[in-house]
C-alpha cells in the first residue's frame, strides 16, 4: 500500500516494522514457555557499544571495506570492555571459548 506511492523508503519502514513485530511477538513467546525476563540495562549498554562503532565507523567509511570490518569489530570489543558490559556468565562462556581456540590453533604455552 505505501510502497507505490512512497518508494523505498516507505519499504524500508515497513521490514524494520514487521521484524519489530516478529521480535516482539518472538520475545512473548519465549518469555512465556523459559520464564526469561529481559535486562534493558544490559541491552542498553550492549546497543550504545554498537552505536560508538557506528559512529567511529561512519566517520571513517571512505577508508577500506577489508580495514573497516576489523577495525569496526575491534572498536565494539573494546567498547564492551571499557564499559563492562558482559556479565559474568558471558565473560566465562567468552573465557572458554578463547582457551579453546588457542588450543586448537596450538598458540598455548607448554
Amino acid at each position: 500500500i505505501l510502497i507505490p506511492q512512497y518508494g523505498m523508503i516507505a519499504a524500508a519502514f515497513v521490514t524494520v516494522a514487521t521484524e519489530l513485530v516478529g521480535a516482539l511477538l518472538f520475545y512473548r513467546l519465549f518469555r512465556r514457555e523459559f520464564g526469561a525476563g529481559f535486562d534493558l540495562p544490559h541491552a542498553l549498554r550492549l546497543i550504545a557499544c554498537a552505536v560508538i562503532m557506528g559512529i567511529v565507523i561512519y566517520a571513517l567509511r571512505d577508508l577500506s571495506m577489508l580495514l573497516l570490518i576489523p577495525l569496526g569489530g575491534g572498536i565494539y570489543i573494546a567498547a564492551v570492555l571499557l564499559t563492562r558490559s558482559l556479565t559474568s556468565e558471558e565473560q566465562a562462556l567468552l573465557a572458554g571459548l578463547l582457551r579453546r581456540a588457542t588450543n586448537r590453533l596450538g598458540l598455548t604455552r607448554a
